[in-house]
């Protein structure tokens, strides 16, 4: 039920960095920025929850652990890398010079593209937790990761800060940093969860008739505070307080669900994974093309978010297969070269033939690029297999 949830939260993730769905402005807020917010939360807990279970007691473990999490993070850092020093160049007004600088910041706090905050805020909330552990009790680290998070909170609720000098420190905080959406902000206190529901699971399964029961009453609280929030001055809507709880009580109702799925969801575990890193990729190839050529049901609407989703799903598909295969470099170096080729190609073309005056964001080749080189990838790959088959069956 876990691995099903968080496939349905990597969908979720999607959604929210899509366009709107709905010109109805009240239904897309409720749907992005409330129903697709328990997403982060649920991927925090799961993962910390996960980690807390093959690593207690055990240093080693959480060394290789987060060791395997920040190969991960910099081998997409790296993949993501132009099309986040191009996102710097249109978007920041800092010279060529503190380039290395933004790079460096991006790595250790927000990504080097947008998505990718979540592994290093992830990484910080986890060592804080395990070292705060082995010192004080988990009711003064709730206490302290939940004042941490109303902190963050002002984000949302920018709107309620009526005291001037909290206000200059808070702007200047993000003007400086952009977002309090962090590991220690935003990320500890969902950490702390996942590590106290596997610390004390077998006493809070002693609650589990109450969990449906529970996650109804969240459920209308986290509706409510989305009605508050809607009217009121925000900077983004990352932080819910209702999330806390909710998260809580969803993952422990995940954990205990006696729902048998008829298939097996290993797949849908893979599948989230590439979800999350390759979906930024898809959603600036479509949107591009869609403004280029006035083609609006490319990057708006349900249609713009489920043609987002299914190019993400082919090129998570892909990139499954490749690694079941553990293609070679040689696979991986033909389809950058071929790729290099098609991508110009593809994005001569949208600049010659747009019907659209709205200017085409350079990114959308590193975008194509990448999405060039798996295709290829898979296609190469598969068409070696067939040879090999053939080859096979000749000599049979």
């Amino acid at each position: 039920m876990i691995d099903l949830l968080k496939f349905i939260a990597a969908i979720m993730v999607v959604c929210i960095h899509s366009e709107p769905i709905s010109g109805n402005e009240w239904f897309n807020f409720l749907v992005k920025n409330i129903l697709c917010r328990i997403a982060v939360p649920l991927f925090f807990i799961s993962s910390a929850y996960f980690i807390r279970k093959s690593t207690v007691n055990k240093e080693g473990n959480l060394k290789g652990k987060i060791v395997h999490l920040l190969k991960n993070y910099l081998f997409w850092s790296v993949v993501f890398l132009p099309i986040g020093l191009d996102w710097i160049n249109q978007n920041l007004s800092i010279s060529p010079s503190l380039y290395p600088a933004a790079l460096l910041f991006g790595l250790v706090y927000s990504g080097t593209y947008y998505h990718l905050w979540y592994i290093p805020a992830f990484i910080l909330s986890v060592v804080i937790i395990t070292k705060a552990r082995q010192y004080i009790s988990y009711k003064l680290i709730f206490l302290i990761a939940a004042a941490l998070y109303f902190v963050g909170s002002l984000e949302t609720y920018y709107g309620l800060i009526t005291i001037d000098w909290v206000k200059e420190i808070f702007d200047g905080f993000i003007h400086l940093f952009f977002t309090t959406r962090n590991g220690l902000f935003y990320g500890m206190i969902f950490t702390a969860i996942g590590f106290f529901i596997y610390d004390y699971e077998q006493k809070l399964l002693t609650f589990k008739k109450y969990f449906k029961w529970a996650l109804l009453f969240l459920g209308s609280l986290l509706f409510l505070e989305g009605v508050i929030v809607y009217n009121m001055l925000r900077l983004d809507c990352n932080f819910l307080i209702v999330l806390i709880p909710f998260s809580f009580v969803l993952f422990l109702w995940g954990i205990t669900s006696e729902i048998k799925l008829p298939f097996n969801t290993v797949k849908l575990r893979a599948l989230s994974h590439y979800y999350y890193f390759i979906h930024p990729i898809c959603i600036v190839i479509l949107f591009e093309i869609g403004n280029a050529f006035n083609l609006s049901f490319f990057n708006k609407g349900l249609t713009g978010f489920l043609l987002s989703y299914l190019f993400t799903h082919l090129l998570s598909v892909f990139l499954i297969k490749l690694k079941e295969q553990q293609v070679g470099r040689g696979i991986w170096l033909s389809s950058f070269l071929s790729g290099a080729v098609f991508t110009t190609v593809i994005v001569g073309c949208i600049y010659i033939f747009e019907t659209a005056s709205v200017p085409i964001q350079f990114e959308l080749a590193s975008c194509v690029l990448i999405s060039q080189i798996i295709i290829l990838a898979a296609l190469i790959s598969k068409l070696i297999s067939l040879r090999r088959k053939r080859n096979i069956y000749s000599l049979g």
